[in-house]
């Protein structure tokens, strides 16, 4: 089982769902084979028997648009606590790194232990409580710091960014935010345009149409009535997941 996929190019990246494969899995769609590329020791050194230092969880695959850089959250108990971060995983040099020490969202209940994403240039974005770190793929140093005054969701706070849109997606306590960071605008979605809840989970763009989960639904809006000409009559839709 995969949690978590990934095209890019000829081939798709897949995450297994379970923490103990510990690779990731990329199928060539022109020949139809498979590979697998192993995580490295910093990522997966769990063998010791004592169970407090034991990996807990791989976050999801990001990876950027040229299938080189891939971004995981990870997390691990030990005898001074938890130790996280987001890492950078280059599948080519086989070389990883960590970037940053963010705050995690409501461990361990939570169905991300961070929000991050790979913006239409290759930067990392990684979500806070109430703001947005963008990092540099080539040394992953931090470039900018984004205070958007929007307390992330503590049920998800998962982000997306919308391809070749410049737009970053984020879950919010209140309801969806959405960053033009080409032209440094914020645009917010909530209840008043037919959220049926703030508890969402999941979120994507396709086809000029932003996505995200709750219940038994999907709920779907048209991009250009949230981030084009102002509509006061912009409502959200549903599709019934049966």
């Amino acid at each position: 089982q995969f949690q978590n996929l990934q095209f890019r190019g000829d081939y798709i990246y897949l995450q297994p769902s379970n923490d103990a494969y510990r690779a990731i899995y990329r199928i060539n769609l022109k020949q139809m084979d498979y590979d697998s590329i192993a995580l490295p020791k910093e990522m997966v050194n769990d063998n010791s028997n004592d169970n407090y230092r034991k990996i807990r969880r791989l976050d999801f695959l990001a990876i950027d648009k040229e299938g080189k850089n891939t971004y995981w959250g990870y997390f691990r108990k030990s005898f001074f606590g938890y130790i996280y971060a987001v890492m950078q995983y280059n599948i080519e040099t086989l070389k990883a790194r960590r970037i940053s020490r963010p705050s995690l969202i409501n461990p361990p209940s939570s169905n991300h232990l961070f929000p991050y994403a790979v913006d239409d240039s290759d930067r990392l974005w990684i979500g806070d409580y109430n703001d947005l770190a963008i990092y540099e793929p080539v040394n992953c140093n931090l470039v900018k710091r984004i205070d958007v005054n929007e307390t992330a969701s503590t049920f998800s706070g998962q982000m997306c960014n919308a391809e070749g849109k410049n737009l970053m997606c984020r879950l919010c306590h209140d309801g969806i935010l959405l960053y033009d960071y080409k032209n440094n605008k914020k645009y917010k979605l909530t209840l008043n345009d037919g959220l049926l809840s703030y508890l969402n989970s999941g979120i994507n763009v396709a086809n000029n149409f932003l996505f995200t989960g709750t219940g038994n639904y999907i709920q779907y809006i048209p991009l250009p009535s949230v981030i084009g000409r102002l509509n006061p009559n912009r409502k959200c839709y549903l599709s019934s997941v049966q």
